[in-house]
C-alpha cells in the first residue's frame, strides 16, 4: 500500500546521501541494494538495507566499497549465483562481483569490459547471449547522451562492442 503513513524515509544525517537503489525479494525479505555517498569523501559505495511487511527500512550497512566511485548496483541471479554489476565508470572498467554470503559478502570476479568510461550498466540475457547496455562518454559527450551496447556468450566474457557503437544518440545533442 503507497499511503502516506505507509511511507518510511531513510534517516537524514546531512554527512551522505542515497540514490540508484536496486530492491531484490530474496529470503521472504525486500532487499535494496543502493549509492551511498558520503559527502565528506566525494565517494560512493554500495549500501544495503531491507524493508519490512510494514514498510519500514532497516539502517543501511556498506557492502562493497572500492578505492573509486561506486554506484548503480545492478543485481542478479544466475545459475542460482547472485552476482552484481555495480558502475565504476571512475575506474574505467565495467566489473563483475559475486555474492558469497547473502546479503552483504561480495568479491571480485573479474573486469567485463575494462578502458571504458560507461555509466548505468545494465545487463540482460536474450536468446542464450548476454548483452549490456550502459551510457557512453567520451568524444563530448556526457554519461547520458549516448546508449552503447556489449555482447557475449558467457557472462564472465570476452565482451564485443556492438559494431554501431554508441548504438543511440540524444537527438538534443
Amino acid at each position: 500500500n503507497a499511503s502516506p503513513e505507509h511511507i518510511f524515509f531513510l534517516p537524514d544525517t546531512g554527512q551522505n546521501f542515497y540514490a540508484d537503489p536496486f530492491p531484490v525479494w530474496k529470503d521472504e525479505k525486500t532487499h535494496v541494494f543502493c549509492e551511498e555517498l558520503t559527502y565528506a569523501t566525494g565517494r560512493g559505495v554500495i549500501a544495503h538495507f531491507t524493508i519490512d511487511a510494514t514498510g519500514k527500512a532497516s539502517e543501511p550497512k556498506i557492502v562493497l566499497q572500492r578505492p573509486y566511485h561506486l554506484s548503480y548496483p545492478f543485481v542478479f541471479d544466475h545459475e542460482g549465483v547472485t552476482y552484481m554489476i555495480p558502475e565504476t565508470s571512475q575506474n574505467r572498467t565495467i566489473e563483475l562481483y559475486r555474492c558469497d554470503q547473502f546479503p552483504d559478502q561480495w568479491s571480485f570476479v573479474c573486469v567485463l569490459i575494462g578502458e571504458i568510461d560507461a555509466a548505468d550498466a545494465t545487463l540482460v540475457r536474450h536468446d542464450g547471449r548476454f548483452w549490456i547496455f550502459a551510457s557512453l562518454s567520451g568524444e563530448g559527450r556526457s554519461s547520458w547522451d549516448a546508449l552503447g551496447l556489449f555482447y557475449s556468450d558467457r557472462l564472465e566474457g570476452p565482451w564485443q562492442a556492438h559494431p554501431a557503437n554508441p548504438v543511440l544518440i540524444d537527438a538534443a545533442q
